[in-house]
């Protein structure tokens, strides 16, 4: 039945693709027997398979009007969870091949969702390390905290002449669609920033002391909080992109504003 599929010239071009650069990449240059490849006496001579490190040998096969066993072996692996769980495990670049097939997915597609996870998993080892650093202030003594009802305050220094303090809301604020707030001092104004998200003012507060001025003021403030409001879809982490060029970008955008 899988061999139907090869009936389609781009399918069948494409499960070419797949097998000889897996064998160029292997570094073979000509197939061997399969019996060979499998210690069986079972197969014919004349038959012959690419080596690599297939799943399974027979997956190597080759013949001389170019059909091929990928999508034969393939399907068979998948026929239970088990099975495809260890192709996944013993031969990812397979069972991803196989799932492009499936889906409909393209090398474009798949490079785009690769990109993405990459970006998400960045985002959100950026995301862990500034918390970790909020945790670590806090520990140190750096962060004084006060509590009133509904609301706790966590207070401490910025740049010079510039007090900072984050404010958490209980659920009674919720009909202002806001549960944090960073509260900005300094000799000349007071304002603050208010955000619906949790973690978000401790996010922005700590980049803005660990890569900006730690001046805190209106405009670096409006870029980061920009920044952390941007969600990626996969994981519904929060895009750092590049975290320390997109902060000195945003830090240097900030300064020509003022």
């Amino acid at each position: 039945m899988t061999r139907i599929l090869e009936m389609n010239p781009r399918i069948k071009a494409g499960a070419n693709s797949f097998l000889r650069r897996r064998a160029a990449e292997s570094q073979e240059t000509e197939p061997e027997k399969v019996s060979v490849l499998t210690g069986s006496n079972f197969y014919e001579e004349d038959e012959l398979a690419y080596k690599d490190n297939f799943h399974t040998p027979y997956q190597g096969k080759v013949y001389s009007d170019n059909f091929t066993e990928i999508f034969t072996t393939l399907t068979q692996e998948l026929a239970t969870p088990n099975r495809a769980a260890l192709l996944q495990y013993q031969d990812p670049e397979s069972f991803e091949f196989m799932m492009g097939l499936l889906t409909g997915s393209s090398d474009n597609e798949k490079e785009l969702v690769h990109q993405e996870r990459e970006r998400s998993a960045q985002a959100a080892s950026y995301r862990e390390q500034l918390l970790a650093h909020w945790e670590s202030m806090k520990a140190s003594g750096a962060v004084e905290k006060s509590n009133i009802p509904t609301i706790n305050r966590y207070e401490f220094k910025g740049a010079p002449g510039v007090n900072v303090a984050i404010r958490k809301y209980s659920k009674v604020f919720s009909k202002y669609k806001f549960t944090e707030a960073i509260v900005v001092r300094n000799d000349s104004e007071t304002f603050s920033f208010g955000f619906a998200d949790s973690d978000i003012a401790v996010l922005i507060a700590m980049e803005e002391l660990l890569m900006g001025t730690a001046k805190f003021t209106k405009n670096s403030l409006t870029k980061r909080t920009q920044n952390f409001n941007k969600v990626v879809h996969l994981h519904d982490s929060f895009t750092a992109g590049s975290p320390l060029a997109n902060s000195r970008e945003s830090e240097v955008e900030s300064q020509d504003v003022k």
